[in-house]
């Protein structure tokens, strides 16, 4: 039997390299899903508004510094998963700015009144901050390793 005959197992990756590459994923999906309202606020802001024919000059100032912020959190998690340093504290991140976006639609919910949205976007921000989570569990388990 020649070497060529021979099976040879695959390597496998290691337990922290998969984490790594869960905490890329995650932390590309939190980029993606903070970049999109971030460039409609900063290049669109009067369609957050709901459509509203005349916005004040105001609004449109807000609404473009909010998607000016929301692009600037969108580059610093991308950056944060090109570093394997940084991946926790992006994730960590992207945790809290989630968490607080959804406590914020929340207490406008209760004192606002909820908007008739088809798909509530509180679904979407639980979703996203449960997919953190993972990151951050997963980084604990291959640390452990």
């Amino acid at each position: 039997m020649t070497t060529l005959d021979q099976k040879m197992p695959l390597p496998q990756p290691s337990p922290t390299a998969r984490a790594g590459r869960a905490m890329v994923v995650a932390l590309a999906l939190l980029a993606l899903a903070i970049a999109g309202p971030g460039i409609v606020g900063l290049f669109a802001p009067g369609a957050v508004s709901g459509g509203a024919a005349a916005v004040a000059s105001d609004a449109l100032n807000d609404g473009r510094a909010v998607g000016g912020t929301r692009l600037a959190i969108a580059v610093l998690l991308v950056v944060a998963a090109s570093t394997a340093r940084w991946r926790r504290v992006g994730l960590t991140a992207g945790v809290v700015v989630f968490a607080f976006t959804l406590v914020g639609r929340v207490l406008s919910n209760v004192l606002d009144g909820a908007p008739g949205a088809m798909l509530k976007p509180e679904i979407a921000e639980i979703a996203l901050i449960a997919l953190a989570l993972v990151g951050l569990r997963l980084a604990a388990a291959g640390e452990r390793r």
